[in-house]
């Protein structure tokens, strides 16, 4: 699907999601005119690595839950889940996503309403955080796992590292744990510690288990704090298939320190 395909979508999803009033229009739009406007968004918009995808979007379940929380009288600032960004619009989230044509890393850069703070004002809700990282990582997976496997998510670890002002973009950055030490094509684009993510479940020597993980880091848009908000490990259960898993790397054989072969 072409970039001009990609972006008029967009421009009518924009239109449909933000229909409660011409101050909410009004509201959404600047939150993402200001967020186009970003360095990190052009970069990962004019990258020849990334393809844009479709903005993340309700399931049904997701949507009758939220129909049933309205019907029950729940003040819609209250409703600040990231499941509300398809029918809240700027007092929820817009998000764009990017995928990498051959790394099939991911990128997914959010632009928050003032509906998603928390309980500090002018921060976004820790909730809202876990839930754009295991959103985004569901999203990654529909991308990196070939279409003759089936998947589902069963570990998922978080560690927040730093509030988010409302105020600022973020971008959230989707690897496979065999890869995520270098992000592919945005890689340049953040820089800063990312924070320690300890699982039980996660053995960086096993080839299985870091093909059917991903780990995920959340960037705040701000040119004065570029430290890494939060980061995710999730891991995934596969079934086998002729396509998977990968076969692992042959490794070059091991150098005593005189330079002689094990």
């Amino acid at each position: 699907m072409g970039r001009e395909v990609i972006f008029g979508l967009r421009a009518r999803f924009l239109k449909m999601i933000v229909h409660d009033s011409d101050f909410d229009d009004r509201l959404a739009r600047s939150y993402w005119e200001r967020a186009c406007r970003s360095p990190v968004y052009q970069k990962l918009v004019n990258h020849p690595g990334l393809e844009p995808v479709l903005p993340l979007v309700l399931s049904p379940e997701q949507e009758m839950e939220i129909q049933q929380a309205a019907a029950k009288g729940t003040p819609r600032k209250d409703l600040h889940h990231f499941v509300l960004n398809a029918l809240h619009g700027s007092r929820g989230l817009i998000t764009q996503a990017f995928v990498g044509r051959d790394t099939k890393n991911m990128y997914v850069y959010a632009v928050f309403g003032h509906g998603m703070e928390g309980s500090i004002p002018g921060q976004v809700s820790s909730g809202a955080m876990a839930a754009i990282l295991q959103d985004s990582i569901r999203l990654w997976a529909k991308y990196y796992f070939p279409a003759d496997t089936s998947y589902r998510l069963t570990e998922l670890d978080l560690e927040f590292a730093r509030t988010a002002p409302v105020q600022y973009p973020l971008t959230i950055g989707i690897a496979s744990s065999q890869s995520s030490g270098k992000l592919g094509p945005g890689s340049m684009l953040f820089v800063g510690p990312k924070p320690d993510l300890p699982s039980d479940w996660f053995d960086p020597n096993n080839w299985e288990t870091c093909v059917n993980s991903a780990t995920a880091v959340i960037f705040v848009d701000d040119p004065s704090d570029w430290r890494v908000a939060a980061g995710a490990r999730g891991l995934f259960e596969v079934d086998h298939s002729e396509s998977w898993p990968p076969p692992a790397p042959r490794l070059p054989p091991a150098l005593s320190p005189d330079g002689v072969l094990k």
